[in-house]
């Protein structure tokens, strides 16, 4: 099964059970090794899900620009799930980088800790409010996250993105061009699914960036892009400098596409 229907068959799954939200599979790769919890208070079925930072989704709506936002995502998402009666959370950093799975202590119905060990001192507080919503607290850092699906497996970041970035309809020489929130695509030559690059940490990062795929070959091209009310513009990346076999600085190249804001 490709990518593509991967990606449908979890939206699928996942469609009756989201809240709504301003959203790489479950990191519990720690699951086998359960942390003994001596929790009386357990977490409400409700709580369980996936959660996205609120204020990255927000200013993302602003800026339109996932490199501009990049900033916002140091605590990109949270994954709450129980197991043998105890809770659990694991944490997202920039998009990519997986915490190690915490025990909840539930302090009251609506406010909990997490902590690496049952012994070890509290690294998150944890309120939970009436809206689905998370506010969580660390030493050097705090935030609200919403809940974006009730399933802790399924993981609609690209999901959220794509469709607070590009949820509009544009037009190519007359014709009518759809970015699905899914990640495929209608009426764009022979073009079939696209990916928004979220994480920005790395070298050669200096526009952002979009994978596209064509229906006859499984090899993604990357072009930069800018969003601006009029439409969105595609162009091809240079590279300026490179080390090792890998482009650690490029440059902008001549327009790709030119698409004209349709709505």
């Amino acid at each position: 099964m490709n990518r593509t229907n991967l990606y449908i068959l979890a939206l699928l799954v996942s469609t009756l059970s989201m809240q709504s939200c301003g959203s790489e599979s479950s990191e519990k790769e720690n699951s086998e090794n359960a942390i003994p919890s001596d929790s009386i208070i357990q977490l409400s079925d409700s709580r369980i899900g996936y959660y996205l930072v609120d204020d990255y989704l927000k200013v993302l709506g602003e800026t339109q620009s996932p490199k501009a936002t990049q900033h916002l995502a140091y605590f990109s998402g949270l994954i709450l799930y129980a197991r043998n009666d105890s809770a659990f959370m694991n944490s997202t950093y920039n998009f990519h980088e997986g915490g190690s799975e915490m025990l909840l202590h539930m302090i009251s119905a609506n406010m909990a800790t997490a902590v690496a060990h049952p012994d070890l001192d509290a690294i998150y507080t944890m309120q939970f409010n009436d809206d689905q919503s998370i506010f969580i607290k660390a030493d050097d850092w705090s935030g609200k996250l919403l809940k974006c699906s009730s399933n802790p497996d399924i993981n609609l970041t690209d999901f959220y993105i794509n469709r607070l970035l590009l949820g509009r309809n544009y037009q190519m020489h007359g014709s009518l061009v759809k970015f699905n929130p899914d990640g495929t695509l209608d009426g764009f030559d022979s073009l079939k699914s696209y990916y928004i690059h979220t994480d920005y940490m790395g070298p050669g990062m200096e526009f952002d960036m979009i994978d596209l795929w064509s229906s006859n070959s499984d090899n993604a091209l990357t072009y930069g892009f800018e969003i601006s009310p009029s439409g969105m513009t595609m162009f091809e990346l240079d590279c300026k400098t490179e080390e090792d076999g890998m482009c650690v600085e490029n440059t902008r190249g001549i327009t790709k596409y030119e698409l004209i804001n349709a709505d």
